[in-house]
């Protein structure tokens, strides 16, 4: 009798093998079916659906006060400008409508000095002017920067800089 029941434990014990064999077979096929339904229907186009990656279209404009020919430039490479001793200049950014924000970042020998930032909201100004106002010859190093920052402005729109 006891070997009776052993012989009927082990078939149930072999019939619950089988059976989580067989649910572990169906799950791994749902799986790699759903997979590769995502995969083919990855490339789905909608017409309704289009993103457009924002750039920053900021022109940076500097010219000695009083002159009319100026410096520009809207590239984001850096742009060295020698400044004279005892002369102002005016510095003037602006973005077009459609344009992320901007700001540029100018150094002088170790002096980081930031402008204030142009932005893009609805409503808000599209131009910034400040002016540098030096007091020996030095080399000024100009970077155009995209986005706004969240620290200290050396100037704020209409003021001055004196270096």
């Amino acid at each position: 009798m006891k070997q009776q029941n052993s012989n009927q434990l082990s078939e149930r014990a072999f019939a619950r093998l089988i059976a989580l064999s067989l649910l572990s077979v169906l799950l791994c096929l749902v799986c790699l079916c759903t997979t590769t339904y995502a995969w083919f229907t990855g490339g789905v186009t909608a017409k309704n659906n289009t993103l457009i990656a924002s750039t920053c279209s900021l022109t940076v404009s500097v010219k000695e006060e009083g002159e009319a020919a100026a410096t520009e430039w809207s590239d984001f490479a850096e742009k060295e400008i020698t400044l004279s001793g005892g002369k102002t200049y005016e510095v003037t950014l602006s973005i077009p409508v459609g344009s992320a924000s901007g700001y540029i970042a100018f150094r002088v020998g170790e002096e980081v000095y930031l402008s204030p930032f142009v932005s893009c909201k609805a409503g808000a100004e599209r131009s910034a002017t400040f002016k540098i106002a030096v007091n020996a010859d030095t080399v000024a190093c100009f970077t155009l920067r995209w986005g706004i920052y969240s620290g200290e402005k050396s100037v704020e729109n209409g003021g001055v800089l004196t270096i």
